[in-house]
């Protein structure tokens, strides 16, 4: 399940239009702490569907939320940039279980800051923040504040908006009548 899951993730960056974004969106899911591919998206168990409280989860749930931000801004268009979701969508979690070499027992409440902060960071560092100065900020500000309610700040404009709703419809997602899940 877990190479599935991988799989799925980079099969969603590729589906980045903008050449710089979806090479920047690759280069931080190699970059994510090997950990991010085996964790689970909840680790109390009281938190998302049951399917994504084993190894892998974590990005079982990253590739929900993209498959729903997806559905809501094809709604959504042309008052939202789909590209700054997806991101967003694929990194948003990049730092739940914090970003060092040796994950966090239990997801970070500030897992929204770290990741935002991490991903700001890799933009810097190989020039994209210059290069797309209307692209990266939206993107950071979407990833901090992806978990709305439970986190600040609160999303702000459609893109942020969408990035928190689909996180947050993902996390209770439950297969549709003879939907298959990933073995």
């Amino acid at each position: 399940m877990v190479k599935l899951n991988v799989e799925l993730l980079y099969a969603r960056a590729k589906l980045v239009k903008d050449e710089d974004l979806r090479n920047f969106t690759i280069l931080c899911l190699d970059r994510l702490p090997d950990y991010f591919w085996l964790k689970p998206s909840s680790s109390t168990g009281k938190y998302h569907p049951s399917d994504e409280h084993l190894p892998g989860g974590l990005a079982l749930h990253t590739a929900r939320a993209f498959d729903v931000g997806e559905r809501i801004s094809n709604s959504m268009l042309p008052n939202c940039n789909p590209d700054i979701i997806r991101v967003s969508l694929l990194l948003h979690d990049c730092a739940r279980y914090g970003v060092d070499k040796v994950p966090s027992v239990h997801s970070l409440n500030n897992h929204a800051d770290l990741g935002a902060d991490w991903v700001a960071k890799m933009a810097k560092e190989i020039g994209l923040d210059t290069k797309l100065p209307s692209v990266i900020p939206p993107i950071v500000q979407c990833i901090r504040s992806h978990m709305g309610r439970w986190s600040s700040p609160m999303p702000e404009g459609n893109d942020a908006l969408i990035v928190h709703l689909a996180d947050a419809v993902a996390a209770e997602y439950i297969p549709v009548k003879g939907e298959k899940l990933p073995e």
